[in-house]
């Protein structure tokens, strides 16, 4: 920000190859924004878990720290899901 202060820092919650816990665990440094899948993806070798708790977890996080929220659509059924 002292170079560019319009630059928009965002993070990335993705959870290939991290724990739940890690994966929101830098919200407290207040990015402007992050990433936020609504729901699982299976990929050849891997599933990318995003479990309907785990979403509310990461919103209400995001929430908490005033960050904005990328939301991630996959595919129509995690535009479709609802989360209360």
């Amino acid at each position: 920000r002292k170079h560019c202060r319009d630059i928009i820092i965002q993070f990335s919650t993705g959870g290939r190859g991290r724990s739940f816990e890690q994966r929101g665990a830098m919200l407290d440094l207040k990015p402007d924004m992050a990433s936020l899948a609504t729901g699982s993806v299976n990929f050849p070798t891997i599933v990318y878990e995003n479990p309907p708790d785990f979403v509310r977890s990461l919103a209400q996080l995001m929430l908490d720290h005033n960050v904005k929220p990328e939301i991630e659509v996959f595919d129509l059924a995690m535009l479709y899901s609802t989360v209360d």
